[in-house]
C-alpha cells in the first residue's frame, strides 16, 4: 500500500492468515489501522497446519467482496501445536497473486541453525519477511527478536521520518537503524545473541536445537504408550499437546493443580474447541525420568479429581 505512511491505509485492505496464527497478527492489524477484522482466517487441519488447498477459495471470496489482499501470514511453527506450515506452497500462491508472504517464525525459525531439522523451513528464501525470536529457542535473555526482509529496500521505503537533529543527507558510516524502525532509540538486542554465538558457536546452537527436537519426539512415544494418555499429533518442533482421558475440562483442572503444587510446570492449549496439556521442551536436561514422573502425577491427580467428583 504505497503512500499509506503519509495518507493512511485503505480500509478495503485485508490480510489472509492461518486460522491458528498468533494473536499478535490481529494486534498488528489493529495498530496499522486496518482493525482486527481485517485478518481473514484460512482453515487449518486437525493439528492446526494451514490447508493450502483453501487459499484459493478464501482469496476468491475476498475478491468478490472487493477486498484487496495485501499479505498472507503462515506459521513456523504454530504456537499451540508446534507444526510448521508449508512455506514453499504458500510462496507459489503468493507469487501467482502478487501477495506479500510473511512467515511468523518467532518460535520455530531457529531451526534454520540445525542441518538436521532445517528442512522444516523449506522455501523460506521465497518469503518477503520473517519474524524470529532467539529468546525462544537459542537461549538468549528476553527480549531478543528480529524482523527480517528479503529485500532491504522494502524496509527502507516503509518509514519516512524527519528530524534535522537526527537525519541529514550527509554521508555517514554504517546503517542508521533509527530510519528503519518505529523507535528512535533501540536497545542492543543483538548483543545477547552475539554473546551466545561467541560461547557456543553455530554448531553448539544447532546441537541445542537438535536435542530439544529429538527429546520431544521421544516424549511423544513415551506419553502415547502410557495407558489413558494420547497425543494430539506427532511433534515437529519442541511442542507437544497431549491429554489424559477424554474429558476436555479435566485437562485444565489437572494443569491448574500441577501449577499450584509447584513440582511441574506445563502450559495448556485449546485446539478445535478442546483443551490439551501442552509441553514446551526448552531445557535440554529434561529427560524421560522427568516426563514419566509428570505423567504419573497427572494420572494421580486425575484419579483424585474423579473420586472427589463422585462424593
Amino acid at each position: 500500500l504505497p503512500g499509506s505512511w503519509e495518507s493512511g491505509v485503505d480500509k478495503n485492505a485485508v490480510i489472509m492468515a492461518s486460522g491458528a496464527c498468533h494473536y499478535s497478527i490481529a494486534k498488528a492489524a489493529a495498530i496499522m489501522g486496518l482493525g482486527t477484522g481485517a485478518v481473514r482466517e484460512v482453515p487449518v487441519d486437525e493439528c492446526n497446519r494451514i490447508r493450502i488447498a483453501e487459499l484459493g477459495p478464501v482469496y476468491e471470496n475476498l475478491l468478490k467482496k472487493k477486498k484487496e489482499v495485501i499479505a498472507l501470514v503462515v506459521n513456523c511453527c504454530v504456537t499451540a501445536t508446534g507444526v510448521y506450515d508449508p512455506i514453499r506452497e504458500a510462496a507459489r500462491f503468493c507469487a501467482k497473486h502478487s501477495i506479500w508472504l510473511h512467515v511468523d517464525g518467532a518460535h520455530g525459525a531457529s531451526v534454520l541453525m540445525s542441518p538436521q531439522f532445517n528442512h522444516l523451513m523449506d522455501g523460506i528464501e521465497l518469503a518477503d519477511s520473517l519474524t524470529w525470536d532467539t529468546h525462544k529457542m537459542l537461549g538468549t535473555a528476553a527480549l531478543c527478536g528480529a524482523a527480517l526482509f528479503k529485500n532491504k529496500q522494502s524496509l527502507n521505503k516503509t518509514f519516512s521520518q524527519h528530524g534535522t537533529y537526527l537525519f541529514t543527507e550527509a554521508d555517514k558510516p554504517g546503517m542508521d537503524i533509527s530510519e528503519r524502525t518505529i523507535e528512535c532509540t533501540k536497545s542492543m538486542m543483538a548483543l545477547k545473541l552475539f554473546f551466545n554465538l561467541a560461547v557456543l558457536g553455530e554448531k553448539g546452537m544447532a546441537e541445542h536445537i537438535d536435542t530439544l527436537y529429538k527429546n520431544t519426539r521421544e516424549f511423544y512415544e513415551l506419553i502415547n504408550a502410557r495407558d489413558g494418555f494420547s497425543c494430539l499429533c506427532p511433534p515437529e518442533a519442541n511442542v507437544l499437546c497431549f491429554s489424559y482421558g477424554d474429558d476436555s475440562q479435566l485437562q485444565d483442572r489437572i494443569r491448574q493443580q500441577l501449577v499450584n503444587e509447584g513440582d511441574f510446570y506445563i502450559t495448556r492449549a485449546t485446539v478445535h474447541g478442546r483443551s490439551y496439556l501442552r509441553l514446551s521442551v526448552m531445557n535440554p536436561l529434561t529427560g524421560k525420568k522427568e516426563i514419566n514422573a509428570l505423567c504419573e502425577r497427572i494420572r494421580e491427580a486425575a484419579e483424585e479429581m474423579k473420586k472427589t467428583s463422585h462424593k
